[in-house]
């Protein structure tokens, strides 16, 4: 267990560590880049956490005296940076919204099936509309028989008077030459 920075406990023994064995331990880390973290942390005695905070300090520590990690940049390359970092954010931001839609766009379908298997009908998707440009009788019966519908026929002889509904489609598929 860790009491405070540079202290580790050593057969159920808190020890200080100095700080000079921390720089040497952060150095052997970037001087060996073919080694892991475990193994140098085994190698020199500490826990890996422990190993792995000093690294992390130690990247802090750099980055904040060059200015961010920006020095040495050219100022083209800094807006470049600039740039690319807005662009991840956004991209980011971007992903979490298409995972948030997946995950509903899941959750309605899911739904579906549930309801299917329940024996629940279909529902449709219903897209609203302003229903002024429709017209017609929707299936309705006229209240009177002259705001019916009308069948217009390029053979006048073929039709005579008021035809039922129930014939209208023998009449069409004999006058298209199908029966």
């Amino acid at each position: 267990m860790f009491r405070h920075p540079g202290e580790v406990i050593q057969g159920g023994k808190a020890e200080e560590l100095p700080e000079e064995f921390e720089r040497d331990a952060v150095d052997l880390v970037g001087s060996s880049p073919d080694r892991s973290l475990t193994d140098i942390a085994h190698s020199l005695g500490i826990h890996l956490e422990t190993l792995r905070k000093w690294v992390r300090e130690d990247r802090t520590r750099v980055q904040a005296a060059d200015g961010g990690g920006d020095a040495g940049m050219t100022s083209d390359a800094k807006e470049e940076l600039k740039r690319l970092r807005r662009e991840n954010a956004r991209l980011k931001e971007d992903n979490e919204i298409l995972r948030k839609a997946a995950a509903y766009m899941k959750v309605k379908a899911a739904g579906a099936v549930a309801r299917k298997k329940l024996g629940m009908r279909y529902r449709m998707a219903v897209v609203p509309l302003d229903p002024a440009p429709v017209r017609g009788s929707h299936g309705r019966l006229p209240e009177r028989p002259e705001d019916g519908p009308v069948l217009l026929c390029s053979r006048p002889g073929e039709v005579s008077g008021t035809l039922p509904a129930t014939e209208v489609k023998s009449l069409l598929l004999r006058l298209a030459g199908l029966t």
